[in-house]
C-alpha cells in the first residue's frame, strides 16, 4: 500500500488469520526494501487488491475514504 505525496510513500502490511474463532487483523509500517522483499515472494495465483484512499477535512474532522479494485478488473474494463 503507498501512502503519501509523490515521493513520499508509506508502506504497511496487513495479516488477517483466525485464531480461537476470532478473525484478527494485524497492521504494521514496513521500508519500502522489505516491501520489494515481499512483492518478489507474491503468490501468481492470486489477485492484487488496489486501494485508493483520499482523505478530507469537514468541520476541522479528517475523513479517510477507502476505495477498493481487484486488478483483473480494472484491466477488463480499461482494456475495452
Amino acid at each position: 500500500m503507498f501512502i503519501g505525496n509523490p515521493g513520499a510513500f508509506t508502506f504497511t502490511v496487513t495479516t488477517r488469520a483466525v485464531q480461537n474463532n476470532q478473525r484478527v487483523e494485524t497492521r504494521r509500517d514496513i521500508s519500502a526494501r522489505e516491501y520489494e522483499l515481499l512483492l518478489a515472494q507474491r503468490d501468481p495465483a492470486t489477485v492484487p487488491v488496489i486501494k485508493n484512499r483520499r482523505c478530507i477535512v469537514w468541520e476541522s474532522q479528517c475523513f479517510q475514504i477507502g476505495i477498493s479494485f481487484i486488478h483483473s478488473l480494472i484491466h477488463f474494463f480499461y482494456s475495452k
